[in-house]
């Protein structure tokens, strides 16, 4: 599941965070692992991108020189 943050919501993270979302920084997109290579999504510079797994085998992982969590496992 993705979401967006608009600029100025800042009464949103508490409310994500409780429901389990992982909330990124502001323009950094979300990386997903979709096959061999990551594509990136939400790369907005105004918006926080927050995501939440909910299919078992998918999570935020580092790989080799991107240097912010990548979802693999999404199929």
């Amino acid at each position: 599941m993705v979401t967006y943050l608009a600029p100025g919501r800042h009464e949103l993270v508490p409310v994500y965070t409780a429901w389990g979302l992982t909330i990124g920084q502001r323009g950094a997109g979300l990386p997903v692992q979709i096959g061999s290579a990551p594509l990136v999504i939400g790369e907005d510079p105004a918006l926080r991108t927050a995501w939440k797994a909910l299919t078992p085998g998918v999570r935020a992982t580092s790989l080799p020189g991107i240097r912010v969590p990548v979802v693999t496992g999404a199929a």
